[in-house]
């Protein structure tokens, strides 16, 4: 079974290959998506003025306030009071 997929993804891409176009537009995609994601990034540092605007609690140690998997979004922006 295992094999058999194997054998047909690599089919896939040997027609892939073939077709320059339909790969050139793929490559081109995955390209737009990475590309995308890092201007978001770099936008959300921006405009919160921090390295890491977005971060994932990975332990219990900041319990009761925010559980394991929680996504904070941090804000470092100095506003005058």
């Amino acid at each position: 079974m295992i094999k058999e997929i194997f054998d047909k993804q690599l089919y896939e891409l040997r027609k892939l290959w073939a077709n320059k176009r339909q790969l050139t537009f793929q490559v081109l995609n995955l390209a737009m998506i990475v590309f995308s994601a890092l201007m978001i990034w770099k936008g959300l540092m921006f405009v919160t003025k921090s390295e890491s605007p977005v971060v994932v609690v990975l332990s219990g140690s900041m319990e009761p306030a925010f559980q394991r998997g929680d996504i904070l979004f941090l804000n470092h922006a100095v506003t005058d009071v």
